[in-house]
């Protein structure tokens, strides 16, 4: 498992995105071991277990930004983000990140979220996150932001 924890730290940022009631709606992997699947299923893995922590911090403060909510093999960061909707972000990070950089990730994606869904054409399902391709490559282009 240590092997496999030094390689998922290269170039690591996994996002999900979760409805209220806990399921994933659109999962992504920015880093650079996005294509070894031992790696990425442990990044899930860790964001997943990661979600009981957002749903117990997000009733703790008014903020939509939630920081950092845990830490993982001292090496990795889940930081978290609650709409007012209730759709909520999970970002699978390494230390250090700027968390200025992180808000804004945040903050764009939501933005992304409520302009699609103010659109009068727009017709929400559960799958529209992980079927839109420009939400994905909308996603992917803001994350570049995160250094």
């Amino acid at each position: 498992l240590k092997s496999l924890v030094k390689i998922m730290v290269a170039g690591v940022a996994a996002f999900c995105v979760v409805d209220g009631r806990g399921r994933a709606l659109y999962e992504a992997d920015f880093g650079s071991t996005a294509r070894r699947d031992d790696a990425r299923h442990l990044r899930q893995f860790v964001v997943a277990a990661a979600l009981d922590k957002l749903n117990e911090r997000k009733w703790e403060t008014p903020n939509a930004y939630l920081k950092i909510i845990d830490h993982f093999d001292h090496d990795l960061v889940v930081h978290a983000y609650c709409t007012q909707g209730g759709i909520q972000f999970a970002l699978l990070t390494t230390k250090g990140r700027e968390e200025g950089n992180v808000k804004a990730f945040f903050e764009s994606a939501h933005e992304t979220i409520a302009k699609a869904k103010m659109n009068p054409f727009f017709i929400y399902d559960e799958e529209w996150f992980a079927t839109n391709a420009s939400f994905d490559a909308k996603v992917r282009r803001l994350s570049r932001v995160l250094g």
